[in-house]
């Protein structure tokens, strides 16, 4: 996954900030917001998560997967 988050990071680097957390070392983390796969996105606005999907894509779909969820409303 890291060439394809790198990929998306460097398509939208104005729009988003990417964090990766090793959900077995903050497991807190992982069960605050039940990561119960990996990967697991989950697309925060004003602090808040707002969107949320499992699994591996590539670049392009999980581009669309985060452009679609920024244009959604709250």
């Amino acid at each position: 996954m890291v060439p394809i988050l790198q990929e998306v990071h460097e398509k939208l680097s104005d729009k988003i900030n990417i964090v990766k957390i090793d959900t077995e070392k903050y497991t807190s983390i992982a069960n605050k917001y039940k990561i119960e796969a990996l990967p697991t996105f989950i697309i925060f606005k004003d602090t808040e998560p707002c969107y949320r999907f499992e699994g591996a894509l590539p670049a392009d779909q999980l581009i669309l997967q985060i452009e679609s969820a920024l244009e959604a409303p709250k």
